[in-house]
């Protein structure tokens, strides 16, 4: 049983942990993303307004070039922008990646320098194991007229149980 908690546990711990990870990354993911989408209206603000000047200039008949050059080269900014957060999107992917295997060799690192936990008995004196006795022997009576049972670890057990809840073990 206790094998099966620990088992239980380790699984729980990974999945929280990959979790974590991942709602962390998909943040800042989310984010960058954010930020792509408003340079991405910014750049088409850019090409409606490029448009509006050129075609208000195509009906004056004359053309101003630096004008539509200066539009231009702010698209251009823009989209190099893009190009960077994107990259930085790239960036994250693969830091996330990273943080998964470290967490991985982490848990693997303590899977290999697991030290079960013993249980540290106390010396119990006569009249306090007596005393004990005693409190065991009236917990099996009050179970017994409850119909639940009493685990030798002196737990009483619900009826239909089928694990102690003190210590884990089958009840047959």
């Amino acid at each position: 049983m206790a094998d099966f908690l620990n088992k239980f546990k380790k699984t729980l711990d990974k999945g929280v942990n990959t979790v974590s990870i991942k709602s962390n990354i998909l943040m800042e993911v989310n984010r960058v993303k954010s930020s792509i989408n408003a340079l991405n209206q910014d750049v088409q603000k850019q090409k409606n307004d490029l448009s509006d000047l050129f075609y208000k200039m195509y009906l004056q008949g004359s053309i101003n070039i630096e004008a539509c050059k200066t539009f231009c080269l702010k698209i251009q900014e823009l989209e190099a922008e893009i190009k960077i957060k994107e990259n930085e999107i790239e960036d994250i992917r693969q830091k996330e990646e990273l943080l998964l295997q470290e967490a991985s060799k982490k848990r693997e690192i303590k899977e290999e320098v697991h030290f079960p936990i013993t249980p540290q008995v106390s010396p119990v004196s006569q009249s306090e194991s007596i005393k004990i006795s005693k409190e065991v022997i009236e917990e099996e009576k009050e179970a017994e007229e409850d119909n639940k049972k009493v685990c030798s670890c002196g737990q009483v057990i619900d009826a239909g149980a089928k694990f102690c809840s003190g210590c884990g073990m089958k009840i047959d």
